[in-house]
Parts: C-alpha cells; structure tokens; sequence
C-alpha cells in the first residue's frame, strides 16, 4: 500500500506541473502535498479510500492534460493547412501572371512595323535623299521581323531571334528545344512559321505555346 501511495504521489506532482499557467501549477502542487500530508496518518480503510479519491483525482487532470493537448494539435494542423493554401493561392496567382504575361500578343513591334510600313508608303525617299546604312537597317529589321506585314522572310529574320521577341525570359533549355523541334518540322523560315499550328507544337508550356500562336495570327493579319 506504501508503494501505491508513493507512486499516486509521484504521479499526481507530475500531473500538475503539465499545467501550462504558473498561478495554477503552484496552487495545484500546494494543494497535492496539502492532502497527502494530510492523511499521510489515516488507517487502513480510510488510507485505500483517499488512495481511491487520489487516483480518480489523477485520472480528471491527465483527460485535461489530453484535451489540451488534443486542442492544440488540432489548432497546429488547422494553422499549417492555412498556410499551405495560401502558399498554393500564391504561387497560382504567380503562375497565371506569368502565363498573362507570355501570352500578351506583341503589340509593340506590330504597331512600330505598321507605322514604318505606312510611313514608307504615303512619303517614299527623294532621288536626292542620303543613302541608307545596311548595318543599321539589319540591326533594326532583326527585332520587329516577326510581323513583316510583306510576308517574305527578309534575310536577318532568325528563328531564335523571334522565339526571344515573343518569349521573354524563356529559359536556355526551353528555347533550345523549341528551336531543334520548329527546325526538324520545316518552320525555320518567316514564310513556313506562319503555318504552325497548335498541333505542331503540343509539347510545349501552355503560356508559350499561346505566346507564339497569338504572335503568328498578328503576322497574319498584317501580312
């Protein structure tokens, strides 16, 4: 019986330094060594019943050690399900601002060439007018040939160049890929390019693949 007693005791102290707030561990604690030195004189009937009492005792704070317990758990789970979903919501987000972004049609270098082109028409070069540098004109042609409203592929127009133009920030492996695939099926060239089709490049990322295809229907419609 000496054991039990001592084993309750131990278990009872441990029980209530469990209990989170310091103002009620100690009042828990006074209390447990208040009442075993209280009966620690009572007999042999009353010594069994107060161990009785002790252990029903014990049992009442360990269950609200686990439901504590149980309750921060789940508040845990419930925080880091949170923050799993807005980092899912985040990168989403990121993921469809991104493929906006590849997939805005080239604006810019498509109004720039109709300009020039119109220009070129309504006021065409006097007999005395300077002679035009190449070098520069070849530069110039390179960044704005991927919407030629002619339809012929003038002799700068490069491949790479157009999937940089129309795909920025397109990583080195994908354009390489991109590349060897346009080229292996005969759309190497500005006059073939306009005949791709969404089958043609199926194994591409979705945005760049919108990206090219919005890039070829300007092409079109200016040419």
């Amino acid at each position: 019986m000496r054991t039990a007693v001592l084993q309750l005791y131990r278990d009872c102290l441990r029980s209530a330094r469990r209990i989170p707030t310091q103002e009620q561990r100690e009042i828990w604690l006074q209390y447990t060594r208040g009442k075993f030195k209280e009966n620690r004189r009572v007999t042999d009937v009353r010594l069994k019943r107060a161990l009785e009492d002790g252990q029903e005792q014990l049992a009442r704070m360990n269950y609200f050690h686990e439901m504590r317990d149980k309750k921060q758990q789940q508040q845990q789970q419930q925080q880091q399900q949170q923050q799993q979903q807005q980092q899912q919501q985040q990168q989403q987000q990121q993921e469809e601002e991104e493929e906006e972004h590849l997939a805005a049609p080239p604006n810019s270098h498509r109004h720039i060439n109709h300009h020039q082109q119109q220009h070129h028409n309504h006021h065409p070069l006097p007999s005395h007018a300077p002679s035009i540098n190449h070098g520069a004109a070849s530069s110039s042609s390179c960044k704005i040939s991927s919407v030629n409203p002619t339809g012929a592929a003038p002799s700068s127009w490069n491949l790479s160049t157009f999937l940089h133009i129309h795909l920025p920030g397109i990583e080195e492996e994908d354009l390489k890929r991109y590349e060897k695939e346009l080229v292996k099926d005969g759309f190497n060239s500005m006059a073939m390019i306009k005949y791709l089709e969404i089958e043609d490049i199926s194994t591409w990322k979705k945005a760049h693949r919108r990206a090219v295809l919005s890039a070829i229907a300007a092409m079109k419609d200016e040419g």
